[in-house]
Protein backbone atom coordinates (compact mmCIF):
# COMPACT_ATOMS: atom_id res chain seq x y z
CA UNK A 1 0.00 0.00 0.00
CA UNK A 2 1.41 3.37 -1.00
CA UNK A 3 -0.16 6.26 0.88
CA UNK A 4 -1.07 9.42 -0.99
CA UNK A 5 -0.53 12.70 0.82
CA UNK A 6 -2.01 15.04 -1.80
CA UNK A 7 -5.61 15.98 -0.94
CA UNK A 8 -5.50 13.81 2.21
CA UNK A 9 -6.99 14.67 5.61
CA UNK A 10 -4.63 14.06 8.54
CA UNK A 11 -4.51 14.03 12.34
CA UNK A 12 -1.19 14.70 14.10
CA UNK A 13 -0.86 14.37 17.88
CA UNK A 14 1.75 16.44 19.68
CA UNK A 15 1.80 18.73 16.67
CA UNK A 16 2.32 22.21 18.08
CA UNK A 17 6.12 22.29 18.17
CA UNK A 18 9.30 20.38 17.35
CA UNK A 19 8.92 17.27 15.21
CA UNK A 20 5.13 17.40 15.36
CA UNK A 21 4.88 20.92 13.95
CA UNK A 22 7.27 20.07 11.13
CA UNK A 23 5.19 16.97 10.32
CA UNK A 24 2.08 19.15 10.00
CA UNK A 25 3.92 21.66 7.85
CA UNK A 26 5.37 19.04 5.51
CA UNK A 27 2.00 17.33 5.11
CA UNK A 28 0.66 20.66 3.84
CA UNK A 29 3.73 21.22 1.67
CA UNK A 30 3.04 17.83 0.09
CA UNK A 31 -0.52 18.85 -0.68
CA UNK A 32 -2.60 17.56 2.25
CA UNK A 33 -6.05 19.13 2.17
CA UNK A 34 -6.31 19.70 5.94
CA UNK A 35 -4.40 18.82 9.09
CA UNK A 36 -5.93 18.52 12.55
CA UNK A 37 -3.47 19.10 15.40
CA UNK A 38 -4.04 17.46 18.79
CA UNK A 39 -2.04 18.82 21.73
CA UNK A 40 -2.51 19.63 25.40
CA UNK A 41 -0.95 23.11 25.05
CA UNK A 42 -3.82 25.37 23.94
CA UNK A 43 -1.86 28.60 23.50
CA UNK A 44 0.88 26.88 21.51
CA UNK A 45 -1.84 25.09 19.52
CA UNK A 46 -3.45 28.35 18.43
CA UNK A 47 -0.05 29.80 17.57
CA UNK A 48 0.86 26.73 15.49
CA UNK A 49 -2.41 26.74 13.54
CA UNK A 50 -2.12 30.49 12.92
CA UNK A 51 1.36 30.01 11.47
CA UNK A 52 0.27 27.15 9.23
CA UNK A 53 -2.86 28.94 8.04
CA UNK A 54 -0.88 32.07 7.26
CA UNK A 55 1.55 30.03 5.17
CA UNK A 56 -0.88 27.62 3.48
CA UNK A 57 -4.28 29.30 3.63
CA UNK A 58 -7.06 29.72 6.15
CA UNK A 59 -8.74 26.53 7.32
CA UNK A 60 -5.93 24.23 6.22
CA UNK A 61 -4.98 23.59 9.86
CA UNK A 62 -7.31 23.18 12.83
CA UNK A 63 -6.52 22.64 16.50
CA UNK A 64 -8.13 20.42 19.15
CA UNK A 65 -6.97 20.77 22.76
CA UNK A 66 -6.38 17.14 23.66
CA UNK A 67 -4.66 15.17 26.40
CA UNK A 68 -3.78 11.91 24.63
CA UNK A 69 -3.46 10.21 28.01
CA UNK A 70 -7.16 10.88 28.59
CA UNK A 71 -9.08 8.19 26.71
CA UNK A 72 -12.34 10.13 26.57
CA UNK A 73 -10.67 13.32 25.35
CA UNK A 74 -8.77 11.49 22.62
CA UNK A 75 -11.86 9.65 21.44
CA UNK A 76 -13.94 12.84 21.38
CA UNK A 77 -11.23 14.76 19.52
CA UNK A 78 -11.02 12.06 16.87
CA UNK A 79 -14.80 12.21 16.38
CA UNK A 80 -14.86 16.01 16.11
CA UNK A 81 -11.78 16.14 13.89
CA UNK A 82 -13.06 13.56 11.40
CA UNK A 83 -16.36 15.46 11.17
CA UNK A 84 -14.53 18.77 10.61
CA UNK A 85 -12.05 17.27 8.14
CA UNK A 86 -14.77 15.47 6.23
CA UNK A 87 -12.80 12.25 6.25
CA UNK A 88 -9.46 10.79 7.28
CA UNK A 89 -6.55 9.21 5.43
CA UNK A 90 -3.48 9.76 7.65
CA UNK A 91 -2.86 9.59 11.41
CA UNK A 92 0.50 10.41 12.99
CA UNK A 93 0.70 9.52 16.69
CA UNK A 94 3.61 11.73 17.65
CA UNK A 95 2.81 12.99 21.18
CA UNK A 96 5.36 11.87 23.77
CA UNK A 97 7.29 12.94 26.86
CA UNK A 98 10.58 11.99 28.52
CA UNK A 99 10.44 12.42 32.29
CA UNK A 100 11.25 9.55 34.64
CA UNK A 101 9.82 11.47 37.61
CA UNK A 102 6.35 10.94 36.14
CA UNK A 103 6.98 7.53 34.63
CA UNK A 104 3.33 6.44 34.88
CA UNK A 105 2.22 9.49 32.89
CA UNK A 106 5.03 8.82 30.42
CA UNK A 107 3.66 5.32 29.82
CA UNK A 108 0.13 6.72 29.44
CA UNK A 109 1.21 9.28 26.83
CA UNK A 110 3.91 7.34 24.99
CA UNK A 111 2.19 3.95 24.92
CA UNK A 112 -1.50 4.20 25.77
CA UNK A 113 -1.95 7.33 23.66
CA UNK A 114 -0.30 5.67 20.67
CA UNK A 115 -2.27 2.44 21.08
CA UNK A 116 -5.61 4.24 21.34
CA UNK A 117 -4.71 6.66 18.54
CA UNK A 118 -3.88 3.72 16.30
CA UNK A 119 -7.07 1.81 17.15
CA UNK A 120 -9.19 4.93 16.60
CA UNK A 121 -7.44 5.60 13.30
CA UNK A 122 -8.18 2.06 12.13
CA UNK A 123 -11.79 2.35 13.25
CA UNK A 124 -12.30 5.52 11.17
CA UNK A 125 -10.23 4.50 8.13
CA UNK A 126 -10.53 0.69 8.12
CA UNK A 127 -12.15 -1.05 5.16
CA UNK A 128 -13.67 -3.54 7.60
CA UNK A 129 -15.69 -0.60 8.94
CA UNK A 130 -16.63 0.75 5.51
CA UNK A 131 -13.63 3.10 5.21
CA UNK A 132 -11.20 3.55 2.34
CA UNK A 133 -8.07 2.52 4.25
CA UNK A 134 -5.19 4.81 5.12
CA UNK A 135 -1.83 5.16 6.82
CA UNK A 136 -0.80 5.45 10.46
CA UNK A 137 2.70 6.55 11.48
CA UNK A 138 3.75 6.14 15.11
CA UNK A 139 6.80 8.00 16.43
CA UNK A 140 9.25 5.57 17.98
CA UNK A 141 12.95 6.13 18.69
CA UNK A 142 16.35 4.52 18.27
CA UNK A 143 16.47 4.34 22.09
CA UNK A 144 15.27 0.68 22.25
CA UNK A 145 18.06 -0.36 19.86
CA UNK A 146 20.94 1.32 21.69
CA UNK A 147 23.47 -0.59 23.79
CA UNK A 148 22.82 1.66 26.79
CA UNK A 149 19.92 3.90 27.71
CA UNK A 150 20.00 6.83 30.11
CA UNK A 151 16.21 6.65 30.32
CA UNK A 152 15.23 2.98 30.38
CA UNK A 153 11.54 3.70 30.99
CA UNK A 154 11.37 6.05 27.99
CA UNK A 155 13.27 3.54 25.85
CA UNK A 156 10.84 0.81 26.90
CA UNK A 157 7.83 2.93 25.92
CA UNK A 158 9.34 3.44 22.49
CA UNK A 159 10.10 -0.28 22.19
CA UNK A 160 6.40 -0.86 22.83
CA UNK A 161 5.49 1.63 20.09
CA UNK A 162 7.72 -0.06 17.53
CA UNK A 163 6.54 -3.57 18.39
CA UNK A 164 2.87 -2.61 18.49
CA UNK A 165 3.14 -0.83 15.13
CA UNK A 166 4.94 -3.76 13.57
CA UNK A 167 2.22 -6.25 14.47
CA UNK A 168 -0.73 -3.95 13.78
CA UNK A 169 0.55 -3.57 10.24
CA UNK A 170 0.02 -7.29 9.75
CA UNK A 171 -3.75 -6.72 9.57
CA UNK A 172 -3.53 -4.59 6.44
CA UNK A 173 -5.31 -7.17 4.30
CA UNK A 174 -8.42 -6.83 6.50
CA UNK A 175 -8.24 -3.14 7.41
CA UNK A 176 -6.54 -1.50 4.45
CA UNK A 177 -4.61 0.59 7.00
CA UNK A 178 -0.81 0.49 6.91
CA UNK A 179 0.77 0.97 10.34
CA UNK A 180 4.43 2.01 10.44
CA UNK A 181 6.90 3.64 12.81
CA UNK A 182 9.67 6.20 12.47
CA UNK A 183 12.63 5.85 14.85
CA UNK A 184 14.63 9.10 15.03
CA UNK A 185 18.05 9.40 16.55
CA UNK A 186 18.93 12.44 18.67
CA UNK A 187 16.73 15.36 17.63
CA UNK A 188 17.39 18.87 18.95
CA UNK A 189 14.13 19.46 20.80
CA UNK A 190 13.19 20.49 24.33
CA UNK A 191 12.40 16.85 25.09
CA UNK A 192 15.93 15.71 24.25
CA UNK A 193 17.79 18.73 25.62
CA UNK A 194 16.14 18.35 29.04
CA UNK A 195 16.87 14.62 29.21
CA UNK A 196 19.73 14.69 31.80
CA UNK A 197 17.50 16.45 34.35
CA UNK A 198 14.63 14.03 33.67
CA UNK A 199 16.59 10.81 34.26
CA UNK A 200 16.46 8.49 37.24
CA UNK A 201 18.60 9.74 40.13
CA UNK A 202 21.23 7.01 39.76
CA UNK A 203 21.83 7.62 36.05
CA UNK A 204 25.20 9.17 35.22
CA UNK A 205 24.17 12.73 34.34
CA UNK A 206 27.52 13.61 32.77
CA UNK A 207 27.29 10.71 30.33
CA UNK A 208 23.69 11.63 29.57
CA UNK A 209 24.78 15.21 28.88
CA UNK A 210 27.56 13.98 26.61
CA UNK A 211 24.98 12.07 24.59
CA UNK A 212 22.85 15.11 23.88
CA UNK A 213 25.94 17.27 23.21
CA UNK A 214 26.66 15.07 20.20
CA UNK A 215 25.53 16.30 16.76
CA UNK A 216 21.80 15.82 16.33
CA UNK A 217 19.02 16.24 13.83
CA UNK A 218 16.71 19.22 13.55
CA UNK A 219 12.94 18.52 13.61
CA UNK A 220 12.76 19.61 9.98
CA UNK A 221 15.21 16.79 9.11
CA UNK A 222 12.76 14.13 10.32
CA UNK A 223 9.65 15.30 8.47
CA UNK A 224 10.78 14.45 4.90
CA UNK A 225 11.61 10.88 5.97
CA UNK A 226 8.13 10.54 7.49
CA UNK A 227 6.57 11.78 4.24
CA UNK A 228 8.55 9.11 2.36
CA UNK A 229 7.45 6.49 4.89
CA UNK A 230 3.80 7.42 4.34
CA UNK A 231 4.24 6.96 0.59
CA UNK A 232 6.32 3.79 0.89
CA UNK A 233 4.47 0.64 -0.29
CA UNK A 234 5.23 -1.40 2.85
CA UNK A 235 2.46 -2.10 5.34
CA UNK A 236 4.39 -2.23 8.63
CA UNK A 237 7.90 -0.84 8.18
CA UNK A 238 10.05 0.70 10.92
CA UNK A 239 12.52 3.27 9.62
CA UNK A 240 15.55 4.70 11.45
CA UNK A 241 16.69 8.27 10.77
CA UNK A 242 20.02 9.43 12.23
CA UNK A 243 22.55 12.14 11.51
CA UNK A 244 25.12 11.44 8.78
CA UNK A 245 23.41 8.17 7.84
CA UNK A 246 20.81 7.45 5.17
CA UNK A 247 17.37 6.46 6.37
CA UNK A 248 17.37 2.70 6.95
CA UNK A 249 14.84 -0.06 7.64
CA UNK A 250 14.80 -2.04 10.87
CA UNK A 251 15.20 -5.75 10.21
CA UNK A 252 13.30 -7.80 12.78
CA UNK A 253 14.20 -11.41 13.59
CA UNK A 254 11.36 -13.69 12.57
CA UNK A 255 11.24 -16.85 14.67
CA UNK A 256 9.21 -19.67 13.08
CA UNK A 257 6.41 -20.94 15.31
CA UNK A 258 7.86 -24.43 14.97
CA UNK A 259 10.97 -23.32 16.91
CA UNK A 260 9.03 -21.96 19.90
CA UNK A 261 8.89 -24.51 22.76
CA UNK A 262 5.33 -25.46 23.59
CA UNK A 263 6.03 -25.57 27.34
CA UNK A 264 6.98 -21.90 27.69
Amino acid sequence: MSGTIKDSRAIVTGGVQGIGFQLCRHLLIKGAKMVAIFDIDQSAGQEATNKLNQEFGQGRSIFFATDVANSNELENSFKKAVQKLGGLEIVINNAGILDSAVWSLMIDINVKGVVQGTLLGIDYMGKHKGGKGGTIINTGSIAPFMKESFSPIYASTKAAVVTFSRFMGNYYEKTGVAVKSICPGLVITNLAMNMPSKCLEYVDKEQAQALIDAPGLEPKDIAPAVMQLIEDPSNNAAWVKMTEYPTSTVKFAEIPDSLIPLDL
